[in-house]
C-alpha cells in the first residue's frame, strides 16, 4: 500500500474494495503530500471530502480521477498536476518532461541522463 494512501484514508474509502490504483514513484511524494494536505484543511473547513478512483503517472504528467469534492479541491488537484510536471518523478528535484522511444517521464538532468532520456 502506498503510504500516502494510507496516511490519507479518508480520501480513499474504497479502496479496500477493489478500487483506487496508486501508481507514482517517490519523486511525487512531497507534491501528494502537499495536495492531501490541502485537501484535508479543506475538510475541516466543511468541505464534503472528495473520493480518488486513481492517482498515476500518464505520458509524463501527474494524472488523479476522483468524484465528489468541490471546485476548490478540483483546483488544487490541477496545482498538483501543474506542480508535477516540473518535479522528477524518481527524485523530486526540478524535472521537465522527456522521451525515451515514445515513453514519456519526467526526470531531472541526472535522471534523465541515467535512463537514456532525452
Amino acid at each position: 500500500m502506498h503510504k500516502l494512501r494510507e496516511k490519507y484514508s479518508e480520501f480513499f474509502p474504497e479502496y479496500g474494495k477493489g478500487y483506487c490504483g496508486f501508481e507514482t514513484d517517490a519523486g511525487w511524494d512531497g507534491v501528494l503530500e502537499k495536495l492531501f494536505s490541502a485537501l484535508r484543511e479543506e475538510v475541516a473547513n466543511g468541505a464534503k471530502p472528495l473520493q480518488f478512483l486513481q492517482i498515476k503517472e500518464k505520458f509524463g504528467g501527474l494524472r488523479a480521477y476522483f468524484k465528489d469534492g468541490t471546485e476548490r479541491m478540483s483546483e488544487l488537484i490541477r496545482i498538483a498536476e501543474d506542480e508535477a510536471a516540473i518535479t522528477c518523478e524518481l527524485c523530486g528535484e526540478a524535472g521537465k518532461l522527456c522521451v525515451r522511444r515514445g515513453w514519456y517521464k519526467t526526470l531531472c538532468p541526472t535522471h534523465a541522463k541515467e535512463n537514456e532520456y532525452e
